[in-house]
């Protein structure tokens, strides 16, 4: 069975809630209308966290993503390195303070090839920005990418602690929302905090340099994913 295409929360296609409550509750159901002005089967399902799960029968679908880490991996920050470099010894409190500020985010470089890339994957699958940058950066990060044309997505930013473990933590948590089909990312941190939260496909490109092609081309079918069967 076909899975419609539901409109999420805000988007330019309609719906209407009948049967029950609706309005997120599993047991609604809702009739999406396509810009080609067909109508899908109701279908029952249900909102979470603003990504639709779709109960079809005994199936689960969720809307799958892709995660893909910020900094060296879809951002050149190597003037912002650099300045931090010069300015406090690497690796130091005073180092760390100075490269994580949102302030100096304008210092950084988009990579066209990985810009383009998401934008065609954003057609078919959510983004997640998922971030060893500090929280309360969110929305530098966000400007930052809207800016210099990198798709909308949600944005993650690590809330204190170290790296691995905080990254390894919030794909366990992304991967009951999503069907996470690919993880991106350019360091041996982000290749381990992916490994141990269970992702199976992991694309790894080199530092602050641009994509020389399009990562996780093949996992993609389609915006929803059977997450689990219902018994």
């Amino acid at each position: 069975m076909a899975v419609p295409e539901l409109p999420r929360r805000g988007g330019a296609e309609g719906i209407a809630i009948c049967g029950g409550k609706g309005g997120g509750k599993p047991g609604g159901s809702a009739r999406g209308r396509g810009e080609d002005g067909r109508t899908s089967l109701p279908q029952s399902f249900m909102e979470r966290d603003g990504s639709f799960i779709i109960l079809v029968g005994y199936q689960v679908f969720v809307e799958r993503a892709i995660i893909v880490d910020v900094d060296g991996t879809v951002v050149n920050n190597s003037k912002r390195l650099a300045y931090a470099q010069s300015r406090a010894p690497m690796g130091s409190s005073d180092f760390w303070r100075i490269f994580l500020s949102g302030k100096l985010f304008h210092m950084d470089e988009p990579l066209p090839m990985a810009r383009d890339c998401l934008l065609e994957k954003a057609k078919l699958v959510r983004i997640v920005y998922l971030s060893g940058r500090r929280t309360g950066t969110e929305e530098d990060t966000r400007h930052w990418l809207e800016k210099h044309g990198y798709p909308a997505g949600e944005v993650i930013c690590r809330r204190g602690g170290a790296t691995l473990p905080f990254k390894t933590e919030k794909v366990k948590e992304l991967r009951q929302r999503y069907d996470v089909v690919c993880a991106i990312g350019d360091s041996p941190e982000d290749a381990e905090a992916y490994r141990l939260a269970g992702v199976d496909n992991i694309a790894m490109v080199d530092t602050n340099r641009d994509w020389t092609e399009c990562p996780c081309e093949s996992e993609i079918h389609g915006r929803y994913g059977v997450q689990a069967w219902l018994h």
